[in-house]
C-alpha cells in the first residue's frame, strides 16, 4: 500500500507539474508541458533561469519540436529522480518497521520468560515437599526423589530458555547490523536532505496556494514523523527493558 501510494505521489507530480509551474498560473496540459521545457532548457545549459514566475514567462515558451524533445527528456529525468527518492524512502521506512517489530517481539519473549520464571518460583515455594532426617546431633535435610526430578526439570527448562533468548539476541544484532551497513549512510543523507527541505517548504502548508503542493507537503512530513516514532520506540523498548 505504501509502496503504491510512493509510485502514484511521484507520476502525478510528473504530470501535475506542482514544483515547476507557479502558482499564478494554471494548471492544464500545455502549461506543464511548457514547464518541463524550460528546466529541460536550463538542463542543457540553453537558458540561464528555469523558473517560471507569471502566466506571462510561460505563454513567450515555444513548442518547437526541439523544445518538445527537452522538455521529454526533463519529463524522464524528473520522474525517475522521484522513483529513486521514493524507492530509497519506502525502503528506510520499510527497514526502520522491520527493525522495531523484532526488537518488539524480543522484548515481549523476554517479559513472557519473566513472568513464567516468577510464576515457577511462586509455584515451587508453595508446594515443595520437605523431608527431614536427624541422625545423631545433627539435622540433615534430604531432598525427596521428587524434588531432584523437579529441580532437574526447573533447570533444563531455564537452559532452555536461556538459549533460545541468546539466539534470538544473536538474530536481532545480527539484523540489525546488517540494516545499520546496508543503510546507515543513506539514512543520514536523507535525514538531512527532509530536514533541509521541511526547514524551507513548511511554511507552504499554512501559505495560500495549491492544495495538491500542500497535500504532498503533508504526506512526506507523515512519512518522517513516522520514521522517526519507530526509531524513538526502538531506543524506548531497549531502555525500559535494561532498566527492568
Amino acid at each position: 500500500m505504501f509502496c503504491t501510494l510512493e509510485l502514484v505521489k511521484t507520476v502525478l507530480s510528473t504530470f501535475t507539474g506542482e514544483y515547476l509551474l507557479p502558482d499564478a498560473a494554471p494548471w492544464n496540459p500545455r502549461n506543464v508541458a511548457v514547464a518541463h521545457i524550460s528546466y529541460g532548457r536550463y538542463m542543457f545549459l540553453l537558458q540561464d533561469n528555469p523558473t517560471l514566475s507569471t502566466q506571462k514567462d510561460v505563454d513567450r515558451v515555444q513548442m518547437t519540436t526541439f523544445n518538445i524533445i527537452l522538455g521529454l527528456v526533463h519529463a524522464a529525468a524528473y520522474l525517475s529522480r522521484g522513483i529513486i527518492l521514493s524507492a530509497t524512502s519506502v525502503v528506510i521506512i520499510m527497514s526502520v518497521a522491520s527493525l522495531w517489530g523484532a526488537v518488539y517481539v524480543f522484548c515481549q519473549e523476554i517479559v513472557e520468560m519473566g513472568e513464567e520464571h516468577i510464576e515457577e518460583e511462586t509455584s515451587e515455594t508453595i508446594t515443595s515437599p520437605h523431608c527431614a532426617v536427624q541422625i545423631e546431633t545433627e539435622q540433615i535435610n534430604l531432598t525427596t526423589q521428587g524434588e531432584r526430578e523437579s529441580d532437574e526439570s526447573n533447570q533444563t527448562n531455564e537452559e532452555r530458555r536461556t538459549s533460545r533468548l541468546v539466539a534470538r539476541y544473536k538474530d536481532l544484532k545480527a539484523l540489525s547490523d546488517n540494516l545499520n551497513e546496508s543503510i546507515g549512510g543513506i539514512v543520514l543523507f536523507f535525514l538531512i536532505d527532509w530536514t533541509m527541505h521541511y526547514s524551507i517548504h513548511f511554511n507552504q502548508i499554512f501559505l495560500p496556494g495549491k492544495w495538491n503542493k500542500k497535500l504532498r507537503l503533508i504526506y512526506d512530513l507523515l512519512g518522517q514523523v513516522i520514521l522517526f516514532c519507530f526509531s524513538t520506540d526502538i531506543y524506548l523498548q531497549v531502555s525500559i527493558l535494561s532498566i527492568s
